[in-house]
C-alpha cells in the first residue's frame, strides 16, 4: 500500500509486469489481507488484468510460506515470483520471460547494488559463481 512516485508499490508491480506482457496475477494475501485484496481488485478492474487471490495462513513465517500458499493456484505452470517491495523494470521481466530456466532450474534476479538496499539485515543473500547462484 506504500506509494512511490504516485503509485502504490502493488500497482507499480502490476504495471511493470503488464508492460512486459503479463496479464494474470496470483496474489498471496497475509498481513492486512482484506485491505490489500480490495486495493488489488480495484487495480485489476482499472488496468484490465486478471488477479486471483490465495491466503497464506502462515505468512508470518516469511516468503517461503507465501510461495507455498500459491502452489495450488500455480500448479505445474511456469511463473514469476515477485514481491511488491522490490522495484524492477519491464526489461528485467521481459529478459526473464524470454530466457526461461530449464527443467529443474529456477532463475533468480540478483541486485548487486548493496548501497541502494533499504534494510541490509532483511535481504536474502546469495552466493554466486560464474553468474550462477550457488547458495541462498
Amino acid at each position: 500500500m506504500v506509494s512511490l512516485l504516485g503509485l502504490s508499490l502493488a500497482e507499480r508491480t502490476l504495471a511493470t509486469c503488464m508492460a512486459a506482457g503479463v496479464r494474470r496475477f496470483i496474489v498471496v494475501l497475509g498481513h492486512q489481507a482484506v485491505v490489500v485484496q480490495a486495493h488489488l481488485e480495484k487495480l485489476a478492474a482499472r488496468r484490465g488484468c486478471i488477479v486471483e487471490f490465495v491466503t497464506a495462513d502462515h505468512w508470518r513465517l516469511g516468503n517461503g510460506a507465501s510461495a507455498r500458499a500459491a502452489a495450488g493456484a500455480v500448479g505445474k505452470s511456469s511463473f514469476l515470483l515477485l514481491m511488491t517491495d522490490h522495484v524492477m523494470t519491464p526489461s528485467l521481466i521481459t529478459a526473464v520471460l524470454n530466457s526461461p530456466p530449464g527443467d529443474g532450474e529456477i532463475c533468480l534476479a540478483v541486485d548487486r547494488d548493496k548501497e541502494g538496499i533499504f534494510d541490509l539485515e532483511d535481504v536474502t543473500r546469495v552466493g554466486l559463481s560464474d553468474g550462477r547462484v550457488t547458495r541462498i
